[in-house]
């Protein structure tokens, strides 16, 4: 999985590709730090108050005290972006 990543990101960023993915699995885990702290709404906020772009994928949990997960239904894995200009 990780070579098919990484081949696909050497098409958009060529030498950088490997940095690409670094910094991208680092955003990600700073944005799960930053949901699970609580703190994301506040991060959420400061976006967009800023004018930032914002994107977040809908996706279900676990049940409090259990390893039983949750779905959404037809809006699990659903993406949602926010001021991401139209390419």
């Amino acid at each position: 999985m990780y070579l098919h990543i990484l081949r696909l990101l050497s098409s958009l960023f060529g030498e950088k590709a490997e940095l690409a993915l670094v910094a991208g699995v680092g955003t990600l885990a700073v944005a799960v730090l930053l949901l699970l702290s609580g703190a994301w709404r506040k991060g959420v906020a400061e976006a967009r108050r800023r004018g930032l772009p914002l994107a977040w994928v809908h996706a279900g949990n676990r049940r409090p005290g259990s390893e039983e997960a949750t779905s959404l239904g037809e809006e699990q894995g659903r993406l949602t972006l926010e001021r991401f200009p139209l390419v």
